[in-house]
C-alpha cells in the first residue's frame, strides 16, 4: 500500500490513542438503569464480550500508533540539505520508519526523559490515558522557511490580535488572550515576558462544551536550518524550560 493510503490510517489511530479518550469511563453502578432480574447470564456474557472488544481496540490503536517491531534501530531521513539519525521507536508513523528522503518528519517522546513514545510499557485499556496525554509530546521537524523567526512571532505577529489584559501563570509566564474575530481566535497566549522572545506557545481555550477531545499547545523553535513544532498538554506549560531544553538537545542529537 503507498505511503499516501497508509499515513491517515495512522494518523487517525494517534489520534484516538493519544488525542482523544478512547475509553470513557462509566458511570457509577447508582446511576445505571436498573435492568429485570431474567436473563441475568445473557446480559454478563454480553458484557464480557463488549469488554473484551473495547480492550481489542485499545490495543490495537497503540500498535497501530506504534507501528510494528519491523523497522526497529538507528534510521537515517534527509530533510532537503539536513540529515538526521535516530532511533526508528521516535518516528510516529510506519512510512517513517524506513528513513530516507521526506519533507518533514514526525515524532513522538515521553516527557521529561525525552525517550521514545513508541517505547510506552504497562499500557492496558485501564491505564490512565490523561496522564498518558500529559506525558507525550510530538515534534514535527521541516526546513525552515523564510519568514518571521518564531522567537518573534509575538511582537512582529500575535501582538495586533492581543487583548490587553494578562494573567500570571506559573513557570513565570504570562497568559493573554487572543481576541475574538482573530484568526487565533479560541486561543491563548502562554509566553515569557515582554514578547515571548525565549518562549511563546498558542494553546486551544477549553470549549465551553467539551467535545471530548484534549486541549493542546503549540510552540516552535528552530535550530539552525531546521524548524521544529512541539505539540504537548497544557499540563506541561509550567515545565516549559525543562520541555524546550529537552526537545533541543533531542533534536540536536539527531543532527548529522
Amino acid at each position: 500500500m503507498p505511503a499516501a493510503a497508509i499515513r491517515p490510517a495512522f494518523d487517525a489511530a494517534a489520534k484516538t490513542l493519544i488525542l482523544a479518550p478512547m475509553i470513557r469511563k462509566p458511570p457509577p453502578l447508582s446511576q445505571s438503569p436498573s435492568l429485570p432480574r431474567q436473563g441475568s447470564g445473557l446480559r454478563l456474557l454480553t458484557f464480557a464480550a463488549v469488554a473484551m472488544l473495547v480492550a481489542a481496540l485499545a490495543f490495537g490503536a497503540y500498535y497501530l500508533m506504534r507501528g510494528p517491531a519491523a523497522g526497529t534501530g538507528r534510521i537515517q531521513v534527509t530533510l532537503g540539505d539536513i540529515r538526521l539519525a535516530f532511533d526508528a521507536d521516535y518516528a510516529r508513523f510506519l512510512p517513517e520508519r524506513s528513513g530516507g528522503k521526506m519533507e518533514q518528519v514526525d515524532l513522538a517522546a515521553q516527557f521529561p526523559d525525552f525517550a521514545p513514545a513508541g517505547e510506552i510499557r504497562g499500557l492496558t485499556p485501564a491505564s490512565d490515558l490523561a496522564a498518558l496525554q500529559e506525558r507525550v509530546i510530538f515534534l514535527t521537524l521541516t526546513p525552515a522557511r523564510k519568514g518571521i523567526d518564531p522567537s518573534g512571532r509575538t511582537a512582529l505577529l500575535y501582538a495586533r490580535f492581543l487583548e490587553p489584559e494578562e494573567w500570571s501563570h506559573p513557570g513565570g509566564l504570562i497568559m493573554r488572550r487572543f481576541v475574538a474575530g482573530s484568526p487565533f481566535a479560541n486561543e491563548d497566549l502562554y509566553l515569557t515576558p515582554p514578547e515571548g522572545r525565549i518562549f511563546a506557545a498558542r494553546c486551544a481555550r477549553p470549549a465551553a462544551s467539551p467535545d471530548g477531545l484534549p486541549d493542546a499547545c503549540l510552540h516552535e523553535f528552530t535550530i539552525g536550518a531546521l524548524n521544529v513544532q512541539l505539540r504537548f498538554s497544557p499540563a506541561r506549560l509550567a515545565d516549559w524550560e525543562a520541555l524546550t531544553q529537552g526537545a533541543r538537545q533531542l533534536v540536536a542529537r539527531m543532527l548529522r
